[in-house]
């Protein structure tokens, strides 16, 4: 509990202008976000785009994930309808994350047969 309590604590502590600069550096790295790009589901590549913008930012690796992780907690209360309100749709940021959800089509959900 600790642990998690620290990483909300360092997510808490960016500023307006580091969370805005980070999602500029996510949405300039499709192969975070991307589905359909070719090197999305490569684990390696991924691992060494969060590494580079960790580093642009000065801060770990895991404050990256957990404000995605985050962010997708928020996104499936959102779709589930759990309260009345959105607090997502409410924060400063969320206007700026709009590229996650436009064409983003899974590779799963595609028909593979032949016609």
């Amino acid at each position: 509990m600790e642990n998690l309590v620290n990483v909300y604590a360092a997510i808490i502590m960016w500023t307006q202008e580091n969370l805005l600069r980070l999602i500029e550096l996510v949405h300039a790295a499709p192969a975070l976000w991307q589905v359909n790009f070719k090197e999305y589901r490569d684990r390696n590549k991924k691992g060494d785009t969060v590494r580079a913008i960790a580093e642009h930012l000065n801060c770990e690796e895991e404050e990256i994930s957990q404000l995605r992780r985050e962010h997708n907690k928020r996104t499936q209360r959102e779709k589930s309808g759990a309260g009345s309100t959105s607090p997502i749709r409410e924060w400063f940021a969320y206007s700026y994350l709009t590229f996650l959800y436009e064409n983003n089509e899974s590779l799963g959900s595609r028909s593979t047969s032949k016609k």
